[in-house]
């Protein structure tokens, strides 16, 4: 947290805003970008107490003449007016000039209470120092021992503290007091926003101006087909939208020089993209929702439904989010040997033959070609899969026949099906932009 490697941009529209309210939005931003957890309370802590002790002060510290109304320099403003100079560019009220040399710091202020000069000396010390309760405004120089530097990381305090009577007839005693004391109690370090090197977005068959020439990704479809990968949701886990968005009509040629890029991050990446493009708003909600039950009530399944055996270890490819993962294994006939599937498309019927997946991988794909939600059984086995769609069914159907295709995964399967409602995450698209 001490390493100096950020920066804020921010801007308000307000047109007065005050310090307490840029301190709120700065707070809000803080906690959202470093997920900041932190908790204000008083507790005993050391401090250095300051006093004037002397009835007349050494000439460092002097009561402020009135040389102009300081009442709007003074105001709780985040970015208050321009304070007006004298010569030596030291304000005329409300603050303080520091001249720094290799010598000794040395601090200059003009009509300013005295707490903001033990603000400034905290600062110095790196301890909690009170001011002394003179509500008054004085011109204060003040000149840092000799060897002290600005921001010194150790700080001499009791030759500080000697300077202060000697220069500004100050006193300071140690004592321990309740002060209020930030404590941070988590704060992670973010990595940076989730983006790809390089990214064009455009109609198909165009030739996209700054499309990388090595692209990590490169796809052809509607911006719902997108936005489905980039949420990682099924068309039938989504809600609204303009109707051009099922034009296939787009193009994203994609760069990222991440070695290992997960999915995860792959998808972050496109949302981003997405949401810059076409100025995309959705959120994702449990909502009730029909859906598709499966259940294995049958003690033996038919031959297109079987316990998967041990042919290889799946595990690195059942668990490796990478986009572009480990190859499956294949049999001869191109059928991963695990933790994949492989569809064989015919004019006649679609089928679809899976080795050593979970059953959710069988009921996504159930999904995609009913475009209504399918939950998988509780079973957390690996099976093999062969299922072929009801004749006449073609891939990608429009209108699937949802009855032929459940009586087929019964009775090809084993898997019986019940209709019933349900809380189900869906992705609501709440607008998007067609690009000019």
């Amino acid at each position: 947290m001490d390493d100096p490697d950020w920066q804020v941009l921010a801007a308000s529209s307000r047109p007065s805003l005050s310090g307490a309210d840029f301190r709120t939005m700065l707070r809000h931003a803080l906690e959202d970008g470093f997920q900041l957890k932190a908790v204000k309370a008083a507790m005993p802590t050391r401090t250095i107490v300051l006093s004037l002790g002397q009835p007349e002060h050494p000439p460092g510290l002097r009561r402020a003449p009135k040389r102009l109304d300081c009442t709007p320099f003074l105001k709780d403003l985040p970015f208050p007016r321009r304070f007006p100079e004298m010569p030596d560019h030291t304000p005329l009220c409300g603050a303080g000039r520091m001249a720094d040399t290799s010598a000794r710091p040395s601090y200059h202020f003009r009509s300013v209470p005295l707490s903001v000069f033990a603000r400034d000396l905290e600062i110095m010390l790196r301890q909690v120092v009170i001011a002394p309760p003179d509500d008054g405004l004085f011109d204060i120089d003040f000149e840092s021992p000799v060897g002290s530097l600005f921001s010194d990381p150790s700080p001499d305090v009791d030759a500080y503290l000697t300077a202060l009577h000697e220069q500004l007839g100050v006193d300071a005693r140690m004592r321990t007091a309740p002060i209020d004391v930030l404590t941070i109690q988590s704060a992670s370090r973010p990595s940076g926003p989730l983006v790809f090197d390089a990214v064009a977005i455009g109609p198909r068959g165009a030739l996209l101006k700054g499309a990388p020439s090595a692209p990590t990704f490169h796809s052809e479809g509607s911006l719902r087909s997108f936005i489905g990968t980039a949420y990682d949701v099924t068309r039938a886990r989504m809600r609204g939208g303009p109707a051009w968005m099922d034009d296939l009509d787009w193009k994203v040629l994609a760069a990222s020089s991440r070695p290992s890029l997960s999915y995860a991050d792959f998808r972050a990446m496109l949302r981003h993209a997405l949401e810059d493009r076409f100025q995309l708003k959705a959120v994702k909600a449990a909502t009730s929702t029909p859906t598709i039950a499966l259940s294995l009530e049958q003690p033996q399944h038919p031959p297109g439904l079987r316990r998967a055996p041990k042919r290889v270890d799946c595990t690195p490819f059942l668990n490796d989010d990478r986009l572009f993962a480990l190859r499956f294994p294949q049999m001869p006939d191109h059928t991963p040997l695990c933790g994949g599937g492989r569809m064989a498309d015919t004019s006649a019927r679609p089928s679809y033959h899976f080795r050593s997946v979970p059953l959710s991988v069988f009921a996504h794909y159930l999904e995609i070609m009913l475009g209504q939600v399918v939950i998988a059984p509780s079973d957390k086995g690996l099976f093999d899969i062969d299922f072929e769609c009801p004749a006449g069914a073609v891939f990608n159907d429009p209108s699937p026949d949802v009855e032929a295709y459940l009586t087929a995964v019964h009775e090809q399967l084993g898997i019986d099906a019940r209709m019933r409602t349900a809380p189900i995450d869906v992705l609501t698209i709440r607008s998007a932009s067609r690009p000019k």
